[in-house]
Parts: structure tokens; sequence; C-alpha cells
């Protein structure tokens, strides 16, 4: 029974949410417009990650410094790194010093988010 479960591709969609949850992940901006962003791949290789029982390590690195590893391109390195899912705005009426300061802060925290380190 229990193999049946970790077999399914049901398991890593499961597994993933919570990583995704940490992570911010999401599929739209999340304020006033909620457009939609193009980030699936990484959900996709989240999920991915855990169906194929990738070890915690190489998990962490690939999405760290996925552009830094050998033989990476541009497309391989987005797919596997923490893309920037935090919430954005497109409002008209916004203090750009304001929001220019939320998102470098968010900047450096993001990356650390799912580790529990923000």
């Amino acid at each position: 029974m229990v193999d049946r479960y970790l077999a399914s591709p049901h398991y890593g969609e499961h597994r993933a949410r919570y990583w995704l949850d940490a992570a911010r992940y999401g599929d739209t901006n999340g304020i006033h417009f909620d457009n939609y962003r193009d980030i699936w791949p990484f959900r996709d290789w989240v999920i991915s990650a855990f169906n194929r029982n990738l070890p915690f390590d190489q998990f962490t690195i690939e999405q760290l410094a996925g552009d830094l590893l050998p033989n990476a391109n541009s497309r391989s390195a987005n797919r596997h790194r923490l893309p920037a899912v935090r919430v954005t705005t497109n409002e008209a009426g916004i203090i750009e010093d304001e929001y220019a300061e939320i998102y470098c802060q968010d900047r450096a925290e993001q990356p650390w988010a799912p580790f529990g380190w923000a």
C-alpha cells in the first residue's frame, strides 16, 4: 500500500504543495491586477523532484544555484531556481520608493524562507 502511494504522481503534488507554500509560489502576481505569471516550470520541477525522490542537498543546490551548475543553460537554470515568486503590484498609485524597499527586502529574505531562515 505504501509503495503504491509513493509511486503515484499525486505523491509529488501533495508533498510539493508544502514546499511551494513555504517558497511563496503563486501563478499570479497577487495584488490588484492579479496577472498570470509564466513560472509554472518551477512548480512542475518541484513536483518532479519529489516524485523522483531527489536528495534534499541536490534539491537545495539546484534551487539556490541552478544557473551556476555545470552544463546549465538558461532554460534549465530558470526551471530549477527559486524564481521571483513574491507578491508584486502594478497599481498606478503606489509610492515607488516604498515598493522598491519592500521588493529589496523580499529579494533578500525570499530565497531562504522555505528553509525557515527568513
